[in-house]
């Protein structure tokens, strides 16, 4: 996929972007997965497309600036390209059954289908599914059925125009939670909550773990910074959940992911462990010398009097360890930590 440049797009009569270069209709298409590309993770993947058959382009928004990134097309849109294509110099014209469009209400207020005039039948969407391999985050959405034309319409984002598909497409599919069990893919889901308020899982229904984040690692060679972020943990079905980005939806990872992770694979004697600076991080984080998991920071308290003896150990700074048990307190009149035994 080669990037060409950057340009505005105009719109149709119906609403619909025109390719700058035919003035065809851009046909919409829903984003990829997040991906890499060259080395680099391609966050934008995920953003829908528009793309013209004809000139063998599609055209993705760059941020929320109202301008669009020009590429060429994929080997997956090549090939659909190739089974529509038409005579080379013929320019496309315009559909007489535009794949999206505006809705108008009748005089009860009713959607009617703008193909037929009859009102349409509401339908509320379903869970969210995973149609040719890609997750299709729209089908939660509501749609509006013509039973006599065969077909159904559903919003375009938030943007008031409406997508057109074949009634055969709201027929059941299969869901994420399908997926999750038979592991055939790696889906991205939207978690609900129950009565109480805590999410729940998705296959389930049980209540979910919450479970704080851990440090930044390193996995099969690569630095895996969302391993920072809080995840929520479902123990019958043994995986875990972790919010994607900032999109309020969250991949789901097997539950074995959280410990055959480098940093715990080797737990250091402590006879090895000489004094150490130890810090929290900026997320608040600081990791256990031992074994790599994520420590308390403890402040110090006030001396306590044990059998008669005052105990000065914990009027110190110090970090404890939960995973395996150690504890680390500053010494005094220095930066560095000693580790202790209790």
């Amino acid at each position: 996929m080669i990037k060409l440049s950057v340009t505005k797009l105009a719109s149709g009569v119906d609403g619909a972007l025109l390719c700058p270069e035919c003035n065809g209709s851009l046909v919409y298409k829903d984003g990829g997965q997040v991906r890499v590309v060259n080395g680099r993770v391609d966050y934008e993947n995920i953003k829908p497309r528009y793309v013209c058959f004809h000139c063998k382009k599609f055209y993705r928004e760059m941020l929320h600036s109202g301008y669009y990134d020009v590429f060429e097309l994929d080997d997956e849109l090549k090939k659909e390209a190739e089974a529509l294509a038409g005579p080379v110099n013929q320019k496309p014209e315009p559909s007489k059954e535009d794949p999206v469009c505006t809705l108008s209400k009748d005089s009860s207020g009713a959607y009617v289908c703008p193909r037929c005039g009859k009102p349409l039948r509401y339908s509320d969407g379903s869970a969210i599914q995973v149609v040719n391999g890609k997750v299709d985050y729209e089908s939660v959405k509501a749609r509006y059925i013509c039973d006599d034309c065969g077909i159904f319409y559903r919003e375009l984002l938030n943007s008031g125009m409406y997508e057109v598909f074949q009634l055969e497409q709201e027929q059941p599919r299969q869901s994420v939670a399908d997926n999750i069990i038979n592991k055939d893919v790696s889906p991205v889901v939207a978690l609900s909550k129950n009565s109480s308020g805590r999410y729940k899982c998705p296959v389930c229904n049980g209540e979910l773990e919450f479970s704080d984040g851990g440090q930044v690692r390193v996995v099969n060679g690569k630095v895996d910074y969302e391993n920072v972020k809080a995840r929520y943990i479902c123990r019958r079905c043994e995986t875990f959940y972790r919010e994607l980005l900032n999109s309020g939806l969250y991949e789901v990872f097997d539950l074995d992911d959280l410990y055959m992770t480098p940093e715990k694979k080797k737990i250091v004697g402590t006879g090895d462990l000489a004094p150490m600076q130890l810090k929290l991080d900026a997320n608040g984080k600081c990791a256990c010398p031992r074994c790599g998991a994520n420590m308390r920071y403890l402040e110090p308290e006030a001396v306590r009097i044990v059998d008669g003896v005052a105990d000065m150990r914990d009027t110190v700074a110090r970090f404890a360890c939960d995973e395996c048990s150690s504890i680390y307190r500053r010494i005094a009149s220095t930066d560095y930590y000693q580790w202790s035994e209790s």
